[in-house]
């Protein structure tokens, strides 16, 4: 069995408040709510429920960009574009 987090129980309560029986009113009110208590757009918040819905608990793991803070192009391209800026 997986140990949760303080965090990812806090994300699995709002998650579930979303999922309880609404109707079309106070399901916006709720949604817009639990996306401002996560920081996330409504959008985002949306995409996180459906995974939740399709993955259960593994939707709550965070996982780590491997490429995160490093440049997508090599310095080469990098030097060429700030130099043809440069010029222009």
């Amino acid at each position: 069995m997986t140990k949760l987090s303080a965090s990812d129980k806090e994300l699995l309560a709002l998650i579930e408040k979303l999922l309880e029986p609404w109707d079309g009113k106070t399901y916006g009110e709720r949604q817009t709510e639990v996306a401002a208590k996560l920081g996330k757009s409504v959008r985002n918040l949306g995409r996180l429920v459906k995974k939740w819905e399709e993955q259960g608990l593994a939707a709550l793991k965070t996982t780590k960009r491997a490429d995160k803070a490093k440049h997508r192009i090599d310095a080469q391209w990098q030097n060429f574009i700030i130099n043809t800026l440069l010029i222009h």
